[in-house]
């Protein structure tokens, strides 16, 4: 049986410009795409492959019975190339945080409350009071990051390399990036990592890596987008054998 694509709409069109070009590159490939508004009207089958938000995706993952995948924001074999400190810890110990300014956001794939930079008064955190105090969250040391950019990483290989904030005029250490991905041995077959580049020093520093299940496009071409969406869900649909 052929699989089934479903990108996430609004009114009947792609909800995002990514999910535009995962339409575009899956129907170059003449794939059988259907558009949704509910992500409850999606089979939870071998043959279903989702384009949607977070939140989309990991109630695909229940009710398809698929643990969702474990968060590798940071993981610890990439953590020295940072080059700042990093904490993760419960929500509920980074409120008693006085050492400012630090940077906070949610560990896991929790979306619900604000993350960002707090200068100097850890009350000014806007949360969900709804999230229990522990859930995890990323504390980290502020540093320059003056240029970002999204590399895509396919079997161990970069396949993209695309600029999404700052000073475009600075490019990043590729062959760091290249030292990361061979450090990070227990990677996914398809994910990015995020690295910035800092002017004063010219050094590359990991920002943080994101799977490849449910992730934005900041300049693949959709063929090729949707050639590393397509690995990842091929690689969790096989480990979980549904």
């Amino acid at each position: 049986m052929e699989s089934t694509v479903y990108i996430q709409a609004v009114n009947k069109f792609p909800f995002d410009d990514w999910a535009c070009d995962a339409y575009l590159g899956w129907r170059d490939n003449g794939a059988n795409i259907k558009l949704y508004e509910d992500i409850n009207d999606v089979p939870a089958n071998k043959y279903s492959i989702v384009v949607g938000c977070i939140e989309d995706t990991t109630q695909w993952f229940r009710n398809a019975n698929i643990p969702i995948p474990e968060p590798m924001t940071m993981p610890e074999e990439l953590r020295k190339y940072a080059r700042r400190e990093i904490n993760i810890l419960p929500l509920g110990d980074a409120l008693q945080i006085s050492r400012y300014p630090f940077f906070i956001k949610p560990y896991s794939t929790l979306k619900q409350f604000w993350y960002g930079i707090i200068k100097c008064d850890a009350d000014k955190i806007h949360f969900n009071k709804d999230i229990p105090l522990d859930s995890t969250v990323l504390i980290s040391e502020v540093v320059p990051m003056d240029a970002e950019y999204r590399c895509y990483i396919i079997d161990g290989k970069i396949i993209g390399v695309h600029y999404y904030l700052g000073d475009f005029k600075l490019y990043p250490d590729v062959n760091l990036v290249e030292k990361m991905i061979e450090d990070y041995t227990k990677a996914p077959r398809a994910y990015c990592i995020d690295v910035a580049v800092q002017k004063e020093t010219g050094n590359t520093i990991l920002v943080e890596c994101n799977d490849g299940w449910s992730l934005g496009n900041y300049g693949l071409p959709p063929k090729l987008y949707v050639r590393f969406l397509t690995t990842r869900w091929r690689e969790i649909i096989t480990q979980n054998k549904i």
